[in-house]
């Protein structure tokens, strides 16, 4: 049996133990020994989270897409946005660039057509449709030059306008640039008969200012021979596309290598519609014997072009096109200039030339 002072007494609590003095030293030791490692942990934690921040400061500079939950192994994956639709080709005020079309027309026709017996009248209807400095020098060519040289030879001159297209309006209508293309048809007395028709093409850049609501002349230059900025359509992104789209198809069909044939002629029908892509390929063969029999290659350049008609899927360009042929030795030989009208037609998001199409050659 037990001692009973080491038996615990129900409802009488056990007396406290009471440590030696070095038991008490013992313990106070082991308690600053806990307060110490209790602060280590704290400054290791704390230094360690200043670590990760500078860490992570450093990475959003160097590698913007650290904190991109994009690039996370379980974010969602990312979507491609749809393609902006960019809507109808259509000028941005098709009413002026109607009523500019028709007046360049018009305008051109007039002031470059006489005729001997008619003189004053001839005079009267061009300076109608003129204005500024033009205006100026078409009156004194007329009294002057153009009169006696008319008068002598009983000339008569005749132009006609094939087609015109737009290149620029200002952005507050008040003038406008346009490409027109026509002929200059000349007869004159040989004895007592007129001589035949003798006739040339003209290309020409029309630079048309409105005065009182009504577009006149106020600067013409022959381009047939000029290289003019690139076309720059009063329209959106679709007209844009589409003018882009015709002017790189005129090059293409334009312009081939002997030595990449089959690549190059591939690049010019693929900017085609299936129907003139099924005509074109019909050529593929004389065009490569003409090339590979005169030892060149072909290189085409656009001179000018313009917008003649915008609709929703469908533009129609005017184009000015160069055609060099270039030997082994690296010789260049200019062979032809040629006006197209190009309709192009916006088919699956993409435009295509549908029409290809030479008013004359010169």
């Amino acid at each position: 049996m037990t001692d009973a002072e080491d038996v615990d007494q129900p409802g009488v609590p056990p007396e406290p133990v009471v440590p030696t003095r070095s038991a008490r030293r013992a313990d106070e030791a082991a308690a600053r020994r806990r307060r110490r490692r209790l602060r280590l942990a704290r400054a290791m934690f704390v230094g360690s989270l200043v670590v990760a921040v500078a860490m992570a400061t450093v990475l959003v500079v160097l590698h913007p897409w650290a904190r991109d939950s994009s690039h996370r192994a379980d974010a969602a994956p990312t979507v491609s946005a749809a393609p902006v639709d960019p809507g109808p080709a259509l000028f941005t005020d098709p009413d002026t660039a109607g009523a500019v079309l028709m007046a360049a027309s018009v305008g051109v026709a007039a002031v470059d057509s006489y005729d001997f017996a008619q003189l004053d009248q001839s005079l009267t209807d061009g300076m109608a449709v003129s204005t500024g400095d033009f205006l100026t020098k078409y009156r004194a060519s007329m009294e002057g030059v153009v009169r006696s040289s008319a008068v002598a030879g009983k000339v008569i001159q005749t132009c006609t306008v094939l087609a015109v297209g737009l290149r620029s309006i200002a952005p507050d209508r008040s003038q406008a640039d346009l490409l027109v293309f026509g002929t200059v048809s000349v007869t004159q007395a040989q004895g007592t008969t007129r001589s035949a028709p003798q006739t040339s093409p003209v290309s020409l850049q029309v630079r048309m200012t409105r005065a009182n609501a009504t577009w006149l002349i106020s600067a013409m230059v022959d381009v047939s021979s000029t290289q003019l900025p690139a076309l720059a359509p009063p329209g959106g992104t679709a007209l844009n596309q589409a003018t882009t789209a015709g002017v790189r198809e005129v090059v293409n069909l334009l312009s081939y290598r002997r030595s990449d044939f089959d690549g190059d002629f591939q690049r010019a029908l693929n900017g085609l519609t299936t129907d003139l892509a099924q005509q074109q390929q019909a050529s593929k063969g004389s065009i490569q014997n003409v090339m590979t029999n005169g030892g060149f290659d072909l290189v085409g350049t656009v001179g000018a072009a313009a917008v003649s008609a915008a609709g929703d899927d469908s533009v129609t360009l005017i184009v000015l096109s160069h055609s060099t042929r270039v030997d082994d030795r690296g010789m260049a030989t200019m062979i032809s200039s040629t006006r197209y009208q190009v309709a192009l037609t916006r088919t699956g998001g993409k435009w295509l030339v549908s029409q290809f199409t030479a008013l004359d050659q010169s």
